[in-house]
């Protein structure tokens, strides 16, 4: 009799659900339109809305089919996997535009961007990082990229 009552209360203990913290990682939006929820379902309400294609963020946990992310304003909340790509992208920070070069030495300009253009990162020296915009790849300086380089 006891070994069933041990049993009953194990099957009534209330079950929670885990969220799973991550190494640190990147990524961005997959849509021009990706809702942010307040928790890891289709049930929980809509914080706010990116509406723009590549907008970088921090993934921070994850839970079934959900990210917790944290933007460049630090702000933090729940998206659906579907909707964010693991491609890692940053934005030019405010000030002078950035001057992206084809080789690392910096000796050839290739481009010039503005504050707040969403660049694709492809890889990145303690200084330097190569990126992506449209067909075009080069260097630019780590420093000067927001979100997205660690």
């Amino acid at each position: 009799m006891r070994f069933l009552l041990i049993i009953l209360c194990l099957y009534t203990l209330p079950v929670t659900a885990q969220e799973t913290d991550m190494d640190t990682m990147f990524g961005s939006m997959r849509k021009n339109e990706v809702n942010v929820r307040s928790g890891p379902g289709t049930q929980f309400p809509i914080l706010w809305v990116y509406k723009r294609f590549g907008y970088p963020v921090e993934i921070l946990n994850t839970y079934q089919s959900w990210y917790k992310i944290r933007d460049i304003e630090g702000e933090s909340g729940w998206i659906y996997k579907g909707l964010l790509s693991k491609r890692r992208t940053s934005l030019v920070s405010e000030g002078k535009p950035l001057v992206m070069y084809k080789k690392p030495d910096a000796t050839k300009p290739v481009l010039r961007f503005a504050p707040n253009v969403i660049l694709a990162i492809d890889h990145c020296t303690p200084y330097l990082c190569k990126v992506v915009y449209g067909n075009v790849s080069g260097w630019v300086v780590k420093n000067r990229l927001v979100l997205g380089v660690d």
